[in-house]
């Protein structure tokens, strides 16, 4: 399973260096219908002219595209070359792109986030590099700040086989939600065959966190879409 700071993207970058943007390999969410619903649901409705949000792991830009017309982008990755790429396809001045150890956030003020946003990135972490960035995203949250992730789930086939998928589960990001402090606002375990999807905020007061941690938001469409 690739580290933190695995080169595996790298050499991906590498090999699709002549592609128009760098990651719409994997799908274009203004085509794909399963990632449309991604962007209609887990990003368009949560950005808006005063949204300051933190997209990890942004490849070439495939969905950070979505994210200008909030009030601040921050894009982390802990390559370089990555981050180049995304300013050669990213041309704003809204964004801010920094260099972090792999689970990191320098320079980001604690509270200042209103949402972040990973997509094709934390399914491949191992479990305790995920814990590390549950850790880390924490202290930049404010109580009405989200959280969405996808996540490998190895119960399903198509990661099980995948040796660059990492070996999560949703019954374990759920434990890891909860014992760092988050309470889940949806769910969405079905419409990716390789992965899962979850939306989070910081636990606040009387948040009572359910083991199942199923509150579904989402059109139900969205549950029957199968790649």
């Amino acid at each position: 399973m690739p580290g933190k700071n695995s080169e595996m993207h790298l050499e991906m970058l590498a090999k699709e260096k002549d592609d128009a943007m760098y990651g719409l390999q994997w799908g274009d969410p203004d085509s794909d219908p399963k990632l449309k619903l991604v962007r209609d649901h887990f990003l368009r409705p949560y950005i808006t002219p005063e949204t300051t949000v933190v997209e990890i792991g942004p490849g070439g830009g495939r969905w950070t595209r979505y994210m200008l017309g909030a009030r601040k982008i921050i894009v982390v990755d802990p390559f370089r070359e990555i981050l180049d790429e995304h300013a050669r396809s990213i041309d704003s001045d809204r964004v801010e792109r920094i260099l972090n150890n792999g689970t990191d956030f320098p320079g980001v003020r604690a509270g200042s986030v209103d949402f972040v946003f990973s997509f094709g990135v934390f399914v491949h972490l191992d479990a305790e590099i995920v814990e590390e960035y549950l850790k880390n995203i924490r202290p930049l949250l404010h109580d009405d700040s989200l959280v969405f992730l996808q996540y490998s789930d190895k119960t399903k086939m198509k990661a099980f086989r995948n040796y660059g998928f990492a070996a999560t589960n949703p019954a374990m990001i759920r434990r890891m939600l909860n014992q760092h402090g988050y309470s889940i606002v949806s769910e969405n375990t079905t419409a990716l065959a390789h992965s899962c999807m979850v939306l989070f905020r910081k636990k606040t007061a009387g948040d009572i966190f359910s083991p199942s941690g199923v509150i579904p938001v989402l059109p139900q469409e969205l549950y029957q879409i199968r790649k």
